[in-house]
């Protein structure tokens, strides 16, 4: 048997759904996780690998079902996890786009979503939001965009009129500790 990225053509021939997205979904998982290919840096390198039972075609048909209408491919929802039973889904790209490894998530009073799920939540544009993140905001200053304004220096040293210097950096009045100074 000649193998295909680890898929055998007589496979193809078994059962008779090649040109089916559920199948090029099936394949395009396999490939990922394959030494050696385009996409293994992201997946197989790093031990993203498809279970036993995925392996098969029929078996991941099984596992998974059709794919709806509405949803686009199959995501992960634990990135650090493989292609297994209990950790995949069919999701739309917005849904992807949550669980990529690359997106922060956020925890405010308890409740973890991700900034685009908080941007949501709070009816702002995901930018906004974004923008407070990358600029050091964290907690409810994301969501209200009023930041926190600090009491105690960086070595702990509470700011009050008699530890306190303000100087001017362009445009920016920078408060400085004495006893730190």
């Amino acid at each position: 048997q000649e193998l295909l990225t680890g898929v055998c053509k007589e496979d193809m021939k078994r059962h008779g759904e090649s040109k089916t997205a559920e199948y090029s979904t099936w394949r395009g998982m396999m490939d990922r996780w394959t030494p050696g290919t385009r996409n293994a840096r992201h997946y197989g390198d790093r031990g993203i690998r498809v279970c036993e039972r995925g392996a098969v075609y029929e078996n991941f048909l099984a596992d998974m079902g059709r794919r709806p209408p509405d949803k686009t491919s199959i995501d992960r929802l634990d990135p650090e996890k493989g292609y297994e039973p209990g950790n995949c889904r069919w999701a739309t790209a917005k849904e992807q786009g949550e669980t990529r490894r690359n997106n922060p998530w956020v925890t405010i009073n308890g409740e973890t979503k991700t900034l685009a799920q908080w941007a949501d939540h709070i009816g702002q544009p995901k930018d906004v939001v974004k923008n407070r993140y990358l600029r050091g905001m964290r907690g409810e200053e994301i969501l209200t965009g009023k930041r926190e304004i600090k009491k105690w220096c960086p070595s702990g040293h509470l700011y009050d009129e008699q530890n306190t210097r303000y100087e001017k950096a362009g445009k920016r009045v920078l408060r400085k500790c004495i006893k730190c100074i």
